[in-house]
């Protein structure tokens, strides 16, 4: 109930985005149990990324900072919106930004215009996710996405990001055959777990981007573990 203010980028300017709004709809975050030393240390490391971003030439992009401080809008919008549809649509966006935004940082330019230009978004999460470690395996305590995707014909594997993109995309490409992923009865629950997966994707894409290695809480088997322990 503290009224927080984020702190706008230009000091000229009064602050934005007051993240007291937040605190009534968002439900808990990663971890309750977080050491001072860990969250200062990932704040510095978003720091970093500020400093970065003043420091880098004008060009086609955006800087780094801003890159991320528009994944966090989407992150948080998508824990505020109503509708499961509108909640898939953002997760999934937040997850291939923040792909884009990982391969950008260890790619050549070469090979980071291929990725941008010629991969579709479930390969270019799931590089992400493999290469920060963090399994794309359905947990076993979300059996209902394991289900409904076993029913629907699709190649294998399945796993977290093709639930999250297979909705997704009869959202997207929405005609009454594709609509049909998401009006099904027996969606409803599993994408409820998908929305779930994807947040859990998203926070611990970000907690690896500012180096945070402090506790974690597994979003479904409710065990705190260090953060690169989190999913195993």
């Amino acid at each position: 109930d503290i009224v927080v203010f984020g702190i706008h980028p230009k000091s000229t300017l009064p602050p934005v985005w007051p993240l007291s709004r937040w605190t009534a709809s968002v439900p808990p975050l990663w971890c309750d149990e977080h050491s001072y030393r860990d969250l200062n240390d990932a704040f510095n490391r978003f720091r970093d990324f500020y400093t970065m971003g003043e420091m880098e030439p004008s060009n086609d992009y955006v800087n780094v900072y801003d890159h991320l401080t528009a994944i966090l809008h989407i992150y948080f919008e998508a824990s505020m919106v109503t509708f499961e549809e509108t909640k898939i649509i953002l997760t999934q966006s937040a997850l291939e930004s923040l792909a884009s935004m990982q391969a950008e940082k260890c790619m050549c330019k070469t090979c980071f215009k291929f990725f941008t230009d010629a991969i579709r978004a479930e390969t270019k999460i799931k590089w992400m996710l493999d290469y920060l470690h963090i399994p794309t395996d359905i947990p076993t305590q979300a059996e209902e996405i394991q289900d409904y995707l076993n029913g629907r014909g699709l190649a294998g594997p399945l796993n977290g990001v093709k639930a999250i993109t297979y909705f997704r995309n009869g959202i997207i490409h929405a005609n009454a055959k594709s609509l049909q992923r998401t009006f099904d009865p027996s969606a409803d629950l599993a994408m409820s777990k998908v929305i779930d997966l994807g947040r859990m994707y998203i926070e611990l894409a970000i907690l690896h981007m500012l180096n945070y290695k402090g506790m974690y809480t597994n979003r479904f088997t409710k065990i705190t573990r260090q953060v690169d322990m989190t999913l195993s």
